[in-house]
């Protein structure tokens, strides 16, 4: 009978047992349940099109394939672009900044963010709290972990104000990404209010930030990977890579600085504040490590210009450097050796 519903109506409801399953950390059922609304009925079906496409592209976000889910969003904008459909755009253009910040586009990701503020509407304010979320994984991006947290707090603040607890969680658990120490004990408090594994797991994170617990953020990282977060895995081990440094383990801080590396190709080259700060075991330049990254997720040079603003030549000359200081002898070389698995421990 579900099927024989009108697409606009199923959409709300289905986007939000999309979100509701994300949130709660199941991934996989998330993903299969988008997959069951590409049959929308609808009188226009590039409206239907465009909405199955920001449910999976929502999914995508969440895991961290940032690659796949701009390309997804980017459609669904498109398809909804007319001033008659555009409010049912908003959900896409939010995750989309997010992506964008995800993976560095910087001014992407401000227009996006932008563009979004501009189409808010009274009957668009239940999103208010992800559009801040979305500003937030901009400013991370754009000035650093300090504006990042604040911004992070607003959007978790606006987020409880309005009951929308899970968005809170996922507000704090950005702010600890970030570096933030303070955020452990709401989160806490949060796991009695939102089911499943996901908010406990922000919690044990944020612990092990606030007691600059090494080992607690390498097993952070691991739970994280195995439950398909790959972002949160990748700045949770970049975390432990950086507190093992500080604590003397050099070469426990290697093995989850390539964690890092690896997770962060699998996310499509993520650039965050945690990944850039990490102590790598790479003798590498930060902008040779970005390089390496891009090239791992599978980028060519000519993407990789034009995503850094770069010319090829410049890119092909940050390849050969870092080839030549790790003494590879290709870039699928050296894409293998940022994607190798870090030893057990």
């Amino acid at each position: 009978m579900g099927s024989r519903i009108d697409g606009l109506l199923r959409y709300p409801a289905a986007y939000g047992e999309v979100q509701a399953l994300a949130f709660t950390g199941r991934f996989a059922e998330a993903q299969d349940r988008a997959a069951e609304y590409l049959d929308f009925s609808s009188s226009g079906q590039y409206l239907a099109w465009g909405m199955a496409k920001t449910m999976y592209g929502y999914v995508e976000v969440a895991t961290g394939r940032f690659t796949s889910a701009i390309d997804k969003f980017e459609s669904a904008v498109a398809a909804l672009v007319s001033q008659s459909v555009a409010a049912w755009s908003f959900p896409a253009r939010i995750a989309l900044a997010e992506a964008y910040s995800g993976v560095g586009r910087l001014s992407d990701a401000r227009r996006a963010v932008e563009d979004a503020r501009k189409w808010l509407r009274p009957h668009l304010a239940l999103f208010d709290p992800q559009l801040r979320m979305a500003e937030a994984w901009t400013a991370a991006a754009e000035s650093g972990s300090t504006a990042g947290i604040e911004a992070a707090h607003v959007a978790a603040r606006v987020a409880a104000e309005s009951g929308q607890y899970a968005i809170e969680a996922e507000a704090l658990h950005a702010a600890t990404r970030y570096g933030d120490r303070t955020v452990a004990g709401r989160l806490a408090e949060l796991t009695g209010v939102v089911d499943g594994r996901l908010i406990p797991l922000y919690t044990r994170h944020a612990a092990a930030v606030a007691n600059g617990d090494a080992a607690d953020l390498e097993q952070c990282a691991r739970d994280f990977e195995e439950l398909d977060a790959a972002l949160s895995a990748a700045d949770a081990a970049a975390q432990a890579a950086t507190r093992y440094f500080q604590d003397g383990n050099r070469a426990r801080s290697a093995v989850l600085a390539a964690m890092g590396h690896r997770l962060a190709a699998v996310c499509g080259g993520a650039v965050t504040p945690a990944l850039r700060n990490t102590t790598d075991y790479l003798p590498l330049t930060p902008r040779e490590r970005e390089i390496a990254n891009l090239v791992a997720a599978g980028l060519s040079n000519s993407a990789i210009a034009e995503r850094l603003y770069l010319s090829v030549r410049t890119v092909e000359g940050h390849i050969y450097h870092a080839c030549a200081k790790l003494d590879l002898a290709s870039r699928d070389e050296l894409a293998a050796l940022v994607q190798q698995p870090p030893p057990s421990p």
